[in-house]
């Protein structure tokens, strides 16, 4: 067998390598399209699966609850309707990462949801103030923010049994998300244990921010996070 005549061999791998520039981006619309179809899939399979099926045995549990009426029994029948619900917030937050334009108005209506998802549990209804160019926050940034947003609120609501609560979220030259309320204050050491604070320092610092926990003057708890602003 005679070889190649000199030369052919390179010419032949650059015009595979000029049609495969070529042919990528068709190649890459269609993987793009490809992972759009399966973020829709499991969206919808845990929007009309998951989350009917625990919203369907929140409501057995609370019949249940209803029809027993046992003082003993009562508070626990409680704690476990909070976590079904608690686990619908968490299902949907999925979804909403998935397909971050689903069912959504931007960051602010993000941080309005949240709130108005842990009014129950809180028990009350936070003194609220936003501030600054909150549009600008989107994609990962948005979604790691509002995390954080919910894990504070929901700390509050399991541990603070506060009667007030202020929340600050401001967007300037930094990210200024800050909680308060005037519950029971914090233990540093249950601070170090907890997994909600754990879950939040992770978040603030794959965003490159820095968290401040400290006791507010009248009584309560202080959480801040300064964020680094979206580029």
């Amino acid at each position: 067998m005679n070889p190649p005549p000199p030369g052919t061999m390179v010419k032949a791998v650059g015009d595979h390598s000029v049609q495969a520039r070529a042919e990528w981006p068709a190649r890459r619309a269609e993987l793009d399209a490809a992972i759009r179809d399966d973020r829709d899939r499991i969206a919808i399979d845990l929007h009309d699966g998951v989350i009917q099926r625990v919203f369907a045995t929140s409501m057995s549990v609370e019949s249940l609850r209803v029809k027993l009426r046992e003082a003993d029994r009562d508070a626990d029948f409680a704690h476990i309707v909070d976590e079904l619900d608690r686990c619908i917030v968490e299902i949907r937050s999925v979804i909403y990462r998935l397909d971050p334009d689903e069912g959504s108005g931007g960051f602010e209506s993000d941080l309005l949801s949240v709130l108005e998802e842990e009014r129950p549990a809180l028990g009350l209804s936070p003194a609220v103030h936003l501030a600054g160019d909150l549009a600008s926050v989107v994609g990962e940034r948005r979604h790691h923010v509002v995390a954080i947003f919910r894990e504070l609120l929901s700390n509050i609501a399991q541990h603070a049994h506060a009667s007030l609560v202020e929340v600050h979220v401001e967007v300037d030259e930094v990210i200024w998300v800050r909680v308060s309320d005037d519950g029971i204050g914090f233990d540093p050491a249950r601070l170090r244990r907890g997994r909600g604070v754990r879950n939040i320092t992770q978040r603030v610092s794959a965003l490159g921010g820095s968290l401040l926990i400290h006791a507010r003057p009248e009584g309560g708890t202080v959480i801040e996070c300064l964020l680094p602003p979206p580029a």
